[in-house]
């Protein structure tokens, strides 16, 4: 994992880009964003702290990103690039899974309507 030190109020992630990155937080705190193009000051936001991760989704299932992440503090984050995080959950056993059950429980509201199609899947 290479080291990073982002300033408060970057934007670390845009959502709808491409994912090219896992981010661990080592310190600090980040802001995360779902399903909004422009962040509202009364939106929902979710903060993650020491030891969250992000930047998963769309490595995992090669989508655009569904959220924007932005650090409220200075944060010294852990990133492995999308081949490393690849290589990572090919070669550490159960981690790939973890990771998986951590994004089914996330409560947002475009993981709700996907979780809801999927059961209205006659074939599934």
């Amino acid at each position: 994992m290479a080291p990073e030190l982002v300033e408060p109020d970057t934007v670390i992630i845009e959502r709808v880009a491409a994912g090219e990155k896992f981010y661990l937080i080592f310190r600090g705190e980040c802001s995360v964003q779902v399903g909004e193009d422009k962040p509202k000051k009364d939106a929902k936001r979710r903060v993650l702290r020491v030891g969250e991760y992000f930047g998963e989704i769309s490595l995992l299932f090669g989508c655009a990103t569904t959220a924007r992440v932005t650090a409220l503090k200075y944060c010294n984050l852990a990133v492995l690039d999308k081949q490393k995080f690849i290589d990572t959950l090919n070669n550490v056993a159960g981690i790939k899974d973890t990771i998986l059950q951590r994004i089914y429980k996330y409560n947002d509201r475009l993981l709700r309507f996907i979780k809801k199609s999927i059961k209205r899947v006659p074939y599934l």
